[in-house]
Order: structure tokens, then sequence, then C-alpha cells
């Protein structure tokens, strides 16, 4: 089980160290093996595409951080680890915001967001879990493309007191 952890580690690396120097859609699977001086089964051996890799970063290194324990006390210091690490790799997230698929950083974000806040927002109508999830979502996304300008504490606290908001609104 290792293995397989440092293996996918090692690709996920590759990945974004790639997408430090081109867009994500220009990237290969041989640019990525080759990268990392992994052979291509090795890769298929785990993930189907680079997008299926994408996700994996994704939700390992990022959302992995948000939702894990969180309950409403810590809205905003696990909203502060996820931006932390997307502000230390700016560039790659910059550069996940122009994929052109279907499972683009902002879809996955969306919907990862959408479950988040459905959970937070257990007893509310599903137009306010939507205006709520778009509203989060744009946000980040904004903090992205503006080479997240803000501190990671700074957008943190937005959207903790966001949610914090929209909850206490009956």
């Amino acid at each position: 089980m290792q293995d397989v952890n440092i293996t996918k580690l090692a690709l996920a690396r590759s990945l974004k160290e790639l997408m430090l120097k081109k867009s994500f859609d220009k990237i290969s699977i041989s640019d990525i093996t080759n990268n990392c001086k992994l052979n291509r089964q090795t890769f298929y051996y785990h993930f189907q595409d680079k997008y299926d890799l994408m996700n994996w970063i994704y939700y390992n290194e990022i959302f992995v951080l948000l939702v894990d324990d969180l309950d409403e006390n810590n809205y905003e210091q696990k909203f502060y680890q996820m931006f932390d690490k997307m502000y230390k790799e700016k560039e790659v997230y910059v550069n996940a915001l122009s994929m052109s698929a279907e499972n683009s950083f902002k879809d996955y974000l969306e919907k990862v967001l959408h479950i988040l806040v459905s959970i937070i927002l257990d007893n509310k109508k599903s137009q306010d879990i939507m205006f709520c999830t778009f509203g989060l979502t744009g946000i980040i996304i904004d903090w992205i493309k503006r080479g997240a300008k803000e501190s990671p504490q700074e957008v943190s606290r937005w959207l903790s007191e966001i949610l914090i908001k929209f909850k206490r609104k009956s």
C-alpha cells in the first residue's frame, strides 16, 4: 500500500512540476512519466488519464484538508489549511483553472463545496445551498485568478463568515 502512495505522489509531483512550465492541456502522459522516470504502464495502473490524476491531487492535497474533522467551530481553520496549500502552489491552480475539460478544477471545486454546504446548511432550501455554493466557488476562483493576492487567512475568514451568516439566516 505504501508503494502505491509513493508512486501516486511521484506522478502528482511530476504533473505539478510540468504545470509550472506549460498548460495542463499540453501535458501528455509521456511528459508526466518521463519527468518522474516511470513508465506509461505504471501511470495507467494507478490512473485512467491525466484528469484522473489531477482529481486525485485535488482530493488528496486540497479537499481532505477542508473536510477532515470539519465542524461549525473550525470552518476558518479548515479553509485556511486548504487555502494555504493552494497559495503555496498558486501557479499550479491558476493553470488548473485553464483546463478545458469537463473535470476541471472549477467543476471539482463546485461539487465538493456543494456537498460541504449541503451538510453545513442541512435544513436550508436547495436554492440557498446552490446560491451559497456558487458564491463560495466564485470567491475562490476569483482569488486564484487574481494571483491569490489576499492572504489565506483573509480568504478563510471571508468564507467562514459567509457560511456562519448563511447558517444563522432562517
